[in-house]
């Protein structure tokens, strides 16, 4: 059966376009088949293990804790801040 085939305009920013034609390159497809043969991945993998998972901000850790409110109070010194600066 021959699939009706839709043709349109992808936009993204020009350096990740140059990563998408670098990583066809190196498969030996063009950038059409590429983009084909990701998506078809794609849609395999959610169908074997659910939705992909967004990774996290590998700074939301730190974040957090630079937010964290004192309540207007010092931290003051750990006892390892006081061996190692002799506070």
């Amino acid at each position: 059966m021959k699939q009706r085939m839709i043709i349109t305009n992808v936009r993204m920013p020009q350096h990740e376009w140059i990563q998408v034609k670098i990583a066809a390159a190196e498969a030996g497809m063009s950038v059409n088949e590429y983009l084909n043969y990701t998506t078809r991945a794609v849609s395999v993998y959610k169908q074997l293990f659910g939705k992909p998972q967004k990774t996290e901000d590998k700074y939301a850790a730190m974040w957090a804790i630079i937010n964290q409110k004192t309540k207007g109070k010092p931290m003051g010194w750990s006892k390892e801040d006081e061996a190692i600066y002799s506070v």
